[in-house]
């Protein structure tokens, strides 16, 4: 898969409603999670910290993958357009 097809496919889950519902419902588990874990589960705590920290870093991800494919189709239309001029200027200077 190159960099555009996984940037349109990364847009097309983070865009969907199910990822959205689903996202957000695990975060607010772990948060709440959080909320009940007794103070003195110093173990349980950190496991579900770093949960969220790992759940928080695949949207990050997703989010990444888009932004690198909207850098990768800015490089290739301004090749396009280099190349379209280059080609016009040889048209006119011969």
């Amino acid at each position: 898969m190159d960099e555009l097809e996984r940037a349109a496919r990364a847009k097309e889950l983070l865009e969907s409603l199910m990822f959205k519902e689903a996202h957000s419902a695990v975060r607010n588990e772990l948060i709440s999670a959080i909320e009940t874990v007794p103070a003195t589960d110093f173990e349980r705590m950190q496991e579900i910290v770093l949960s969220l920290q790992i759940h928080n870093r695949l949207k990050k991800k997703l989010e990444r993958w888009v932004d690198d494919g909207k850098v990768e189709q800015k490089a290739l239309d301004q090749a396009k357009w280099r190349e379209d001029m280059i080609a016009r200027a040889r048209k006119v200077w011969g």
